[in-house]
């Protein structure tokens, strides 16, 4: 070939991703409990995402193609050009990884800046772990890459989102893709050394691009996660080992939907004690009345069932809960409040009082919606296990907690939302909304 013959960019940006799978599927660790086996898996992940150029963003990028009902790959030719191989690689599987914990579709009412750092420093801290001395494959980030905050007790986005003060000089809105600076601040109980810490960062010129993510707010959640959920499977059964944090993940995407306002009215028959006790207002039809000089005889009473038991009810009210399984929970519950009795209490970063349900507290449900942050369950559980006069316990969250939450010593359900995790209850009863 000539020396002054150009260069195809758009071939050579294209030969040098697939050089990089390639790579990922013949040289990696894919040994159980290896550093690197999870590489394997998202190289599988990139073989079923189409993968096409686009030079109007400046890095690369998750989209939602609605031709072909899937979500694609969307890379900047000269951006791709200046990675070094092990960089590029390490892009390629930060973009896998937001794909693979559905990170485009749980904002919801989410500061969208705050949530996107989040994400990276989420994201960037496994692809940190991949990381291995004398392996056949070398993976790294571009130096000017969102880092994770270190000394942190839970890595989840939700808790890294909590930790990311608001930007002041910022839009109030947040801009889906700006680049700025961030502050954060952790407090002692808050990090794993028990000291604390706070400092700035930058978001850089090289991480992805979330733009994009917006084409995914078109589609139905059932649509996304079942394509994800296609290509999550495929990608085990030929990577064979799956990443650990992903295991759970497949499992609830997996899982059939079933009708989950009939689990909660059998939930709560089932636990609600039934007696009963005569009646002299209501005499039975089937048995004759029997007048013993001048009075009804028992045998011909009526009887009144009485039902006793109180139930308790934890609502998660942050960021992550759409609010539309808001409004269909809440109808639900109201309908059992009419029969029983109902004592609830708000669950996000705070734990409000225990207070007695009325149809009036969410007629206009959305003017006791407060919070939208990150969630932690144990300070409700705690205060519900305190309670001698609750009987059982019904739990509405989207599951993306910050931990396994602890457990709750009644009867209990965990009700889970359409676009929420059974990770962190695996072992609980629990049902998830369709």
């Amino acid at each position: 070939m000539s020396s002054n013959q150009p260069i195809n960019i758009s071939k050579t940006a294209k030969v040098k991703i697939n050089t990089c799978i390639s790579a990922m599927l013949a040289y990696c660790d894919s040994t159980p409990g290896s550093k690197q086996a999870g590489l394997l898996f998202f190289a599988y992940m990139l073989l079923q995402v189409n993968r096409r150029p686009d030079n109007s963003i400046p890095t690369m990028a998750l989209s939602y193609n609605i031709n072909t009902f899937s979500p694609e790959l969307l890379y900047n030719e000269n951006f791709t050009l200046s990675l070094s191989m092990p960089e590029l690689i390490g892009v390629l599987v930060h973009e896998m990884i937001h794909l693979a914990h559905l990170h485009i579709n749980r904002r919801n009412n989410r500061n969208p800046s705050k949530w996107n750092i989040a994400c990276d420093m989420a994201v960037n801290n496994i692809i940190e772990k991949m990381k291995a001395s004398n392996a056949k494959i070398n993976i790294t980030l571009p130096s000017d890459c969102i880092k994770p905050i270190p000394n942190v007790k839970h890595e989840s986005v939700e808790f890294y989102y909590l930790l990311i003060k608001d930007n002041p000089n910022s839009d109030s809105d947040g801009d889906e893709n700006s680049s700025s600076s961030y502050t954060f601040v952790v407090s002692p109980d808050q990090s794993s050394d028990g000291k604390g810490s706070s400092g700035k960062g930058n978001t850089g010129s090289s991480n992805g691009d979330h733009s994009k993510w917006a084409t995914f707010e078109d589609v139905s959640s059932d649509a996304i996660n079942a394509k994800v959920q296609s290509i999550l499977k495929s990608s085990s059964i030929q990577a064979g080992n799956i990443p650990g944090d992903l295991k759970d993940l497949i499992t609830g995407l997996n899982q059939p939907k079933i009708s989950w306002y009939t689990k909660i009215r059998m939930f709560t028959g089932n636990n609600i004690k039934i007696s009963s006790r005569r009646s002299w207002q209501r005499p039975s039809r089937r048995i004759p009345a029997i007048k013993r000089n001048g009075m009804i005889q028992p045998q011909a009473q009526g009887k009144l069932f009485e039902r006793s038991g109180t139930i308790g009810v934890i609502q998660d009210v942050s960021g992550s809960v759409p609010d539309n399984d808001i409004r269909q929970f809440f109808s639900e519950i109201d309908k059992i409040s009419k029969t029983h009795l109902v004592k609830y209490c708000t669950c996000d970063t705070k734990v409000s009082p225990i207070t007695k349900y009325s149809h009036r507290n969410y007629v206009h449900s959305g003017a006791s919606i407060v919070g939208r942050g990150g969630t932690d369950m144990n300070p409700a559980i705690k205060l519900m296990n305190s309670r001698p006069d609750i009987d059982m316990v019904i739990v509405f969250t989207d599951g993306w907690l910050f931990s396994t939450p602890e457990p709750i010593n009644k009867p209990h359900l965990w009700v889970i939302t359409s676009n929420g995790t059974t990770k962190h209850v695996a072992g609980s009863p629990h049902v998830k909304m369709d």
